[in-house]
């Protein structure tokens, strides 16, 4: 996966047409971290561009989801009713996870929503690191002006049935990640230098 030798390292790059990535997305019930929970989490994991297996659930939070929020993904309170909370379901993301390299759309904001979630349940974060396809798009299509999924699948004909919806987005993600570094890099390996956040 890595070209540095230092395997407690960050990778430098990786072989994006043989390294298998997990793509993911979070649904919640607002943009703020601390005031917010999250209300749906999916996660894609491919290799060479082909989906291998998907995990996706949504999530009981704490607190009700706002009327406002519920428009833009659909989410609502019936929905999560019987849904587990984030703190059962974080074992069940680390596994399907395991040692690979995360990928998402807007990355830092998925990220400070799990990092804000196992502060609250007094779980260590595992570290997630993910390459940042709104990132990478910039580097990859710097003219284009508009960076957010939708406009990027739409530019790129990529698919996106149900957008705002966690699977649906980490899967176009995925599909988006594969477009990018095939334009990126070629035949190479993808470098991560300024794309993995975390």
């Amino acid at each position: 996966m890595s070209t540095s030798t230092d395997p407690g390292r960050d990778p430098v790059s990786i072989d994006w047409r043989k390294e298998v990535v997990v793509t993911f997305d979070l649904e919640t019930t607002g943009l703020d971290p601390v005031r917010h929970s999250v209300v749906e989490i999916a996660c894609v994991k491919f290799q060479g561009g082909e989906p291998r297996a998907f995990f996706s659930l949504l999530v009981k939070p704490p607190h009700p989801i706002p009327a406002e929020v519920t428009k833009i993904h659909g989410i609502g309170d019936q929905d999560v009713e019987e849904a587990p909370p984030l703190p059962s379901v974080l074992p069940m993301l680390e596994s399907f996870v395991g040692t690979h390299l995360l990928v998402a759309h807007n990355a830092p904001f998925d990220l400070s929503f799990l990092r804000m979630e196992y502060a609250r349940c007094g779980r260590p974060y595992p570290g997630f690191r993910a390459i940042d396809t709104r990132l990478l798009a910039r580097s990859v299509l710097p003219h284009l002006g508009r960076y957010s999924l939708a406009s990027l699948t739409r530019a790129l004909d990529i698919p996106l049935q149900h957008h705002h919806r966690a699977l649906s987005d980490a899967w176009a993600c995925g599909d988006l990640f594969y477009a990018l570094a095939e334009r990126s890099s070629g035949e190479g390996a993808l470098p991560l230098d300024g794309i993995l956040v975390g």
